[in-house]
């Protein structure tokens, strides 16, 4: 990458150090990099502040930003990172550094092009979300190891899909796949998605959000 680059600009929302909340990285100490912009508009989204807004900064700001909160591991979450072109320099320029790099992306966006070093964390989208007519379903075929897969979850009839897709490929045998329940008093009840996931012995793990139970739910900056 050339020193140029550094002065690419990205859409930030915010940046700020937490406990990871989701995947198999939740419980770790990280930084969060929120992008801004989604070309999805998913029925139960929780960040529906990152679609507009936000500060412009160069890699150079943003890499300085991170550097001050002094945690060696980094998500990258939205909005839709990959929305954004200068998404995949940082990252790049980000496990250069030494940077532990995980990029949580909607499916709506592809994946090809972002560097191998980083952890990918792929949603598939339910029709629960009313956008999984966007899904891009190659992205599934670019994983690789290390990578992980989300579904979250509305209703049974989510459940049921998801499980067909599970039937349907072999991505529990390669990746980390999370059953997430939607958030929120109209949500999906996490007993029941659990004594589902048991029932069905679904080679999967219930991903709850960490921060949601921590600091509670719709709290910005945690």
């Amino acid at each position: 990458m050339h020193a140029g680059e550094l002065e690419r600009t990205l859409r930030i929302s915010e940046i700020f150090a937490t406990i990871l909340g989701e995947s198999t990285h939740a419980g770790w100490p990280g930084v969060i990099v929120r992008l801004v912009g989604c070309p999805l508009n998913c029925a139960w989204c929780d960040t529906p502040y990152a679609r507009e807004g936000g500060e412009e900064m160069t890699l150079a700001q943003v890499l300085a930003r991170i550097e001050k909160l002094r945690i060696p591991l980094v998500l990258l979450t939205g909005g839709e990172p990959l929305y954004q072109p200068a998404t995949r320099p940082l990252v790049s320029r980000l496990l250069d550094r030494g940077y532990r790099v995980v990029v949580e992306t909607g499916g709506s966006v592809s994946i090809l092009g972002v560097d191998a070093r980083a952890c990918i964390v792929l949603d598939v989208k339910c029709p629960g979300s009313g956008v999984g007519d966007r899904q891009i379903w190659d992205n599934l075929h670019l994983l690789k190891a290390g990578d992980e897969v989300k579904f979250v979850l509305a209703s049974r009839s989510d459940y049921d899909w998801a499980r067909g897709v599970l039937e349907r490929t072999a991505l529990a045998q390669r990746h980390a796949v999370h059953f997430s329940p939607v958030e929120g008093p109209t949500g999906l009840d996490k007993k029941d998605l659990a004594e589902w996931i048991v029932a069905d012995r679904l080679p999967v793990r219930l991903n709850l959000q960490l921060h949601v139970w921590i600091w509670g739910p719709g709290v910005r900056g945690v």
